[in-house]
């Protein structure tokens, strides 16, 4: 084998690196949350007083919704187009305004003070998700850069009643995630997982100004499918000084471009055939050192 040919059997090795190679242009995606597998827990205290459950599970509940992000292959950034909303967990005290009874709610809590128990039932439970341009490693990123928020037009409440006083009080504002597990990007030929484990921290006042907290742990699993599949180079034959490819997972409208260093890409003039279900390149060398790579138009 000359000198010319090792130069493009090595090309052509690359070539199953280069095809299918995701663009660094931002996507503007959307991963729609899997309830079954996002969950948050709520603990915190009101006027200091630990929150306690009012019943089995009434302190965790699941999300749906959607995460809304725009990604590249190498950084991922959310805006606050992403909600996430609290299912209802069960029937709490007290009721919408602080009233007397029970009804429907995100999460039912009560805590023991000086005055006797205090109970607590939130709803309306919803988040936004924003952060600036993270960057994405081997499918993983830093979590604690995510900023969890209420809308601006939430309605989220926190109902409470005692002995003494009942109420209601709005929720709002933005807690930085604490956590020190990293968020997962997972992708595979037909979706992408998209895992986030969450540890955010809300102030509000009952009798005082942040006077009352409510910590949110969990974690969120959403996903979104992927158009078609990953086109993947099957085999590479070496006939003299032409390379022939096979292809799987695309068509024939994946045209074959071609570079010398790997920064500057040029359309070849190769028309592709199909064989069943690979489609086959047929090309030959023309210089010392060229790649190739496929790209849909």
């Amino acid at each position: 084998m000359n000198l010319n040919h090792r130069y493009l059997l090595t090309s052509a090795i690359l070539i199953a690196f280069l095809a299918g190679a995701p663009h660094t242009k931002a996507e503007s995606v959307a991963f729609t949350l899997d309830s079954t597998q996002s969950h948050l827990a709520i603990s915190g205290s009101v006027i200091g007083n630990p929150l306690r459950e009012q019943g089995p599970g009434s302190l965790t509940t699941t999300f749906s919704g959607q995460i809304k992000a725009d990604l590249t292959d190498s950084s991922i950034q959310f805006d606050l187009a992403s909600t996430l909303v609290a299912a209802v967990n069960g029937s709490w005290t007290p009721t919408a305004g602080g009233a007397a009874g029970t009804a429907p709610a995100d999460y039912g809590a009560v805590a023991n003070s000086i005055v006797g128990p205090v109970s607590a039932a939130l709803r309306n439970i919803a988040f936004n998700l924003k952060s600036d341009p993270i960057p994405v490693n081997n499918g993983s990123f830093p979590a604690t850069n995510l900023v969890f928020s209420f809308p601006t037009n939430s309605s989220a409440v926190f109902d409470y009643r005692s002995a003494l006083q009942s109420g209601t009080q709005a929720l709002g504002g933005n807690s930085t995630n604490q956590t020190a597990s990293v968020a997962t990007l997972t992708t595979s030929d037909t979706n992408q997982v998209l895992t986030i484990v969450l540890d955010g921290t809300f102030t509000f006042g009952v009798l005082n100004p942040d006077d009352s907290t409510a910590r949110f742990t969990g974690q969120l699993i959403a996903q979104r499918a992927l158009s078609g599949t990953s086109v993947k180079i099957t085999s590479i034959t070496l006939n003299s000084a032409t390379v022939v490819m096979e292809a799987t997972g695309g068509d024939t409208s994946y045209k074959l471009e071609t570079s010398t260093d790997l920064a500057n890409w040029s359309p070849t003039n190769v028309t592709p055939t199909s064989q069943g279900n690979k489609t086959i390149y047929s090309t030959t060398a023309t210089g010392n050192l060229q790649f190739f790579r496929l790209k849909k138009p």
